[in-house]
């Protein structure tokens, strides 16, 4: 229930917050007349896919910041993913039939993974044309910590200025109501996407000092502080291996950059062989210097707790790993463990298997 929690926390700037201002200070209704305040432009160029580009938001919450990076961008879908502490999301975005959907969300996907052709079952609507005051539309949240809502959207007003560290910007505002009391608005400026967004989360859960759980009604604003262009993304990850005494396990941190539209598969794995050869510098490590990663495979199944994966993670090495194994049965099955648990917690998978050439390790220690 906790980490549901953190979910929607995490993916709170657009998809799965369910609330933005206090419930005693509702967005204004929608302005009725003849003639509703409009803006001239297109959903395209208030929310545009920024390539090779790093967004930074503050945040007036626990986490402080958070940041965005579009992993692939294809026509007009775009998957990104967004840190916040120790948390990741995958988000799948469209641009389609005059509308801004979510058409996928995950915290269990990797950057390895292109995502952009999956549809969940209800695409949640963030905005809508035509872009002028009045405009609403029925909406629902992500699954959150009461289930998923649903609520109604509301562009309230196209000529609001928002000052950002970013700087000082006009934006649209688009205000959503749901049915379990949270609120949440958003606004988007031309040329840059969402600059400001801020919700209410109802009964939300925390652990106190004492570790016991209590809830409480928090407001989280979120303001952009700046978009870094031509810039990479540098994804951190663990790798489990063997200690100098090679009587236990220990860890040491590497990572590796991606850029947008780049051969995420390939730099993964790349950055996987090389730090599985020489884990913190060691010269030895968990495979041999003449082992190869031949292809790591990921298969997801959705869960009851949607967008929670159940997934499957398959490595498959070359043959030396085997034929270098002259190890010691002892240390051959802490090299075993240190696959599992290194893939394990990358992938956020619940199963792991280990292939040599297709086929089921064998060990030489009989």
């Amino acid at each position: 229930m906790k980490v549901l929690k953190i979910l929607l926390i995490l993916m709170g700037s657009v998809i799965l917050a369910a609330g933005c201002t206090p419930a005693e200070q509702p967005p204004p209704p929608p302005i009725e007349n003849d003639y509703p305040l409009a803006v001239q432009g297109t959903i395209a160029e208030f929310f545009p896919f920024h390539e090779n580009s790093l967004v930074t938001f503050e945040r007036t919450d626990m986490f402080g910041s958070d940041t965005s990076f579009a992993i692939h961008i294809d026509g007009n879908r775009m998957q990104r993913i967004t840190t916040l502490g120790d948390f990741r999301a995958i988000e799948v975005f469209e641009i389609a039939d005059g509308e801004l959907r979510v058409n996928h969300a995950s915290m269990t996907a990797s950057v390895a993974e292109n995502l952009l052709d999956k549809i969940d079952d209800t695409p949640m609507v963030i905005l809508r044309e035509p872009l002028v005051v009045g405009n609403s539309w029925e909406t629902h949240t992500g699954p959150t910590v009461q289930g998923v809502a649903r609520g109604v959207t509301t562009i309230t007003a196209v000529d609001v200025e928002i000052e950002t560290p970013y700087g000082n910007v006009v934006a649209i505002e688009v205000a959503t109501e749901f049915e379990n009391g949270y609120w949440e608005v958003n606004y988007f400026a031309r040329d840059l996407g969402l600059v400001q967004s801020g919700y209410f989360i109802q009964g939300f859960e925390r652990e106190g000092d004492s570790g016991r759980f209590f809830q409480e009604d928090m407001t989280v604003d979120r303001t952009l502080r700046s978009i870094t262009e031509n810039t990479s993304f540098n994804m951190d990850f663990v790798v489990v291996h063997p200690n100098d005494n090679a009587d236990d396990l220990e860890l040491s941190e590497a990572s590796f950059t991606i850029i947008t539209n780049g051969d995420q598969v390939e730099v993964l794995r790349g950055a996987f062989e090389a730090t599985l050869r020489n884990p913190g510098g060691r010269e030895y490590g968990v495979i041999s210097p003449n082992t190869s990663i031949n292809f790591i495979n990921i298969n997801r199944e959705p869960t009851d707790q949607s967008p929670f994966e159940a997934a499957a993670v398959h490595l498959d090495l070359s043959a030396h790993f085997s034929e270098d194994m002259a190890v010691g049965i002892s240390f051959e099955q802490l090299i075993l463990t240190s696959l599992e648990l290194t893939f394990l917690e990358f992938f956020n998978a619940q199963e792991f298997i280990l292939t040599v050439e297709n086929q089921p390790h064998i060990s030489i220690h009989g």
